[in-house]
C-alpha cells in the first residue's frame, strides 16, 4: 500500500486570510520568536497588508496543507541580489516535517526571483528550531550581534546568507539527508500565483 502524503501548496496571502494570520502571529509561540514581541492590533495588521499589496519588493505566501492554511513564508528585497526571508507554522497539528517544507520552499522560490544571488535570514539566538533548520541545510552564518534583552535574558541576532548557486549545487545531496518520508513530502511543494 502506498503512503498518502498531503499536498503542500503556497498561495499568496488574500484579504480573507488576514484574521487567521493575525491570530497566528499573536500567539505566544510565534510572537515570542519575532523581532518585536508586541501584540499586533487589527488596525496595524490591515495597514501592513495594505502596504504589502502595493510593494513589488515583497511577497507573502500561505502554506496550505491539503487546502488547510497552516503557515506563512515571506520575502523582502525582491528585485535585488539579496533577498531576506522569514517563515513560521501557525498551526501545531501539522504533518511531521512541515517546517522543513518552509525551508526548502524558501530556497527553491528564491532561485526564481532574479536577479537574486543569495537568501538571507536574521534569527534570534533563542529560536532553536530556526537555527536547527538552518544548520540542517548548511546555511553559512556570517555574523552574530547583540540583540537585546527579553524576559530578563540577553540574546543575539544571528545572520545567515545562503548563496543560491550553492543551493542549486547541493540541493539533491542535502535532501538525501532527510528521511524518505520527508523527501516525498518535499516533492509535493507547489507555488500557485
Amino acid at each position: 500500500m502506498t503512503k498518502q502524503y498531503p499536498t503542500n501548496c503556497f498561495t499568496r496571502l488574500s484579504e480573507s486570510e488576514l484574521e487567521c494570520v493575525l491570530a497566528w502571529r499573536n500567539t505566544d509561540r510565534v510572537r515570542g520568536n519575532m523581532h518585536s514581541d508586541e501584540v499586533i492590533s487589527w488596525e496595524q495588521h490591515v495597514a501592513w497588508f495594505s502596504k504589502l499589496e502595493n510593494d513589488a519588493t515583497r511577497e507573502f505566501w500561505i502554506l496550505r496543507q491539503n487546502s488547510r492554511p497552516i503557515g506563512v513564508l515571506n520575502f523582502s528585497g525582491i528585485g535585488s541580489t539579496e533577498i531576506e526571508w522569514g517563515c513560521y507554522l501557525g498551526e501545531t497539528n501539522v504533518w511531521p516535517g512541515s517546517g522543513i517544507l518552509l525551508e526548502v520552499a524558501a530556497l527553491d522560490r528564491a532561485t526564481k526571483l532574479k536577479p537574486a544571488e543569495k537568501l538571507v535570514a536574521e534569527v534570534l539566538s533563542f529560536n532553536k528550531s530556526a537555527i536547527g533548520l538552518h544548520k540542517l541545510f548548511e546555511y553559512p552564518q556570517v555574523s552574530n550581534s547583540h540583540g537585546g534583552v527579553r524576559n530578563g535574558e540577553e540574546y543575539n541576532k544571528l545572520y545567515y546568507e545562503y548563496p543560491l548557486s550553492l543551493w542549486e549545487q547541493k540541493k539533491e545531496t542535502l535532501l538525501m539527508k532527510l528521511p524518505k518520508s520527508l523527501r516525498a513530502l518535499v516533492e509535493t511543494i507547489e507555488f500557485r500565483e
